[in-house]
């Protein structure tokens, strides 16, 4: 696009030459030309041009006094003084008031006209674009919600935006220079020095620090602070953002506190949970002991027939207690971090076996069909055999109490494609919500099902069994709704299973 040009000469021979070599430099120009006080005044009110060309020997004015009001009302607007007075003491003077080329009007020096209107136009185009970058950035400095400073070596505290001034408590009046303000950033004590030399290295992040308010109270900000260099590597300055986070500090000290009661209750609650079922197991093997002794008769018959019954409820009883008892212990064992694992080389056909062994009196009794698909050459895994042990018998041992009669488990064991062991147990039993899964796992809740409230239980069996398969590194998930059963898969991780190899 062609600039807007206006010419300020009294002599129409001058501006005819000046036109000329004008638009031979920019095709399509547009020109205006002013020729006295009254149309000069005209054109500063209207505005809307980009170069100005004037001479210094004007009838109404001089050059000097266009060139200072053009600047004053427009500093981008490129001006030219064409002017057949060389005085040094002209030039320099139109030099200091912002010119941006002077020309002698000789014919020898016309052809460089051309060359002065594309510099002078290069040159504001280049300080309008400075300008407005300028603008941004101070706007962004005095807008952004965040305080923003700069600290010179020598002074201190050189510029702060309106946000800084806000989280200091600093009135727009105060001069930041002053010493009271100066001793909010830089309290009474610190170590200045040693806080610029630690931006030696050129930035420090998220660093914090304790500072003053104006009211005198301390408060903690968050600063992240970049050394500014100059051509020669000097230090000149450095540029340095805060925020207020005595809120989050407080928080946080508040959530640590809270950590560290609940850690306290934690292992408040475990000890006593271990020290009572230790002291409970003791009376409790007595009670089963001597109720097998009146169920046997080993001293005589009991008489009535009711004693019997009684006898046999005291045991059972006793029993299911016996196995909270244990549960609690085991819970309270793994959560205080004292199980630990005596690994070895284990059999998962010959740990099913066991344990299908041991719950198949309750499955015949409950009338459900035990099924079992293992492959002929699956591999040893290394574990903990007591603790699969109690994983699989606790899940058997579910699936049998919740499953009605006639019902159906079937038991699995295979490695995946990742080299994994899976081991999964479904049955057709009873079932639960998706939603009470993860809470039923952790041990919060027991399920809200009908027949699975009414079985005997304390709903431990799960989250031991979870806390055991991650002590192995593996995971356990659940796949479970109401009335069409649960099938539980345990997965242990591939390092844990034996390859031929790895045998």
């Amino acid at each position: 696009m062609a600039p807007r040009a206006v010419l300020i000469d009294d002599n129409p021979d001058d501006r005819a030459l000046v036109l000329r070599e004008l638009e031979r430099e920019f095709p399509g120009l547009s020109v205006e030309h002013v020729l006295d006080a009254r149309g000069f005044a005209a054109l500063l009110e209207r505005g809307g041009f980009d170069l100005v060309v004037t001479d210094y020997q004007l009838r109404w004015t001089d050059g000097l006094s266009v060139l200072n009001e053009i600047k004053r009302r427009y500093p981008h607007v490129a001006v030219i003084m064409f002017t057949g007075t060389g005085s040094e003491e002209i030039a320099v003077e139109a030099m200091r008031s912002g010119v941006d080329e002077y020309v002698i009007k000789t014919p020898q020096r016309l052809a460089l006209l051309r060359l002065a209107a594309r510099s002078a136009i290069g040159k504001a185009h280049n300080r309008a674009a400075l300008a407005a970058a300028e603008t941004r950035h101070r706007e962004l400095f005095e807008t952004v919600p965040v305080g923003l400073y700069r600290v010179e070596p020598d002074a201190g505290l050189t510029d702060v935006n309106p946000a800084f001034r806000l989280m200091f408590g600093i009135a727009d009046t105060e001069d930041i220079a002053a010493a009271s303000v100066q001793a909010l950033f830089f309290p009474p004590g610190f170590d200045r020095a040693a806080w610029m030399a630690s931006l030696r290295s050129g930035t420090v992040v998220n660093r914090q620090r304790e500072v003053w308010h104006s009211s005198g109270e301390v408060f903690w900000i968050e600063e992240s602070v970049r050394a500014v260099a100059d051509a020669r590597g000097t230090v000149v300055a450095y540029d340095g953002v805060c925020l207020d986070v005595t809120a989050r500090r407080e928080a946080d000290l508040l959530l640590r506190a809270a950590k560290d009661e609940a850690e306290m209750a934690a292992r408040t609650k475990t000890a006593f949970l271990s020290m009572m079922s230790h002291e409970l197991r003791t009376p409790l093997n007595a009670v089963i002991g001597f109720a097998e002794m009146l169920q046997m008769q080993m001293l005589g018959p009991l008489g009535s027939p009711r004693y019997s019954e009684y006898v046999r409820d005291i045991h059972g009883s006793a029993t299911h207690l016996l196995s909270l008892v244990n549960d609690l212990l085991d819970v309270t064992s793994i959560e205080s971090g004292r199980r630990e694992l005596h690994e070895e080389l284990v059999s998962v056909a010959r740990v099913v076996d066991d344990v299908l062994k041991i719950i198949q009196a309750s499955a015949t009794r409950e009338q459900l069909t035990i099924t079992t698909r293992l492959p002929p050459d699956l591999p040893d895994i290394r574990a903990d055999p007591l603790a699969l042990r109690q994983v699989l018998l606790n899940l058997l041992s579910n699936a049998v109490k919740f499953t009605r009669p006639a019902g159906r488990i079937d038991v699995t064991a295979d490695v995946d494609r990742d080299g994994r062991l899976t081991i999964g147990v479904r049955d057709t039993g009873a079932g639960m919500p998706p939603q009470d899964i993860p809470k039923i796992l952790s041990g919060v809740s027991r399920t809200a099902n009908p027949y699975v409230r009414s079985r005997q239980g304390a709903g431990l069996g799960l989250p031991i069994t979870k806390s055991l398969v991650e002590l192995h590194g593996g995971r356990i998930s659940i796949d479970s709704q109401p009335g069409t059963g649960t099938n539980v898969q345990v997965v242990l991780p591939a390092d844990r299973v034996m390859s031929a190899t790895r045998h």
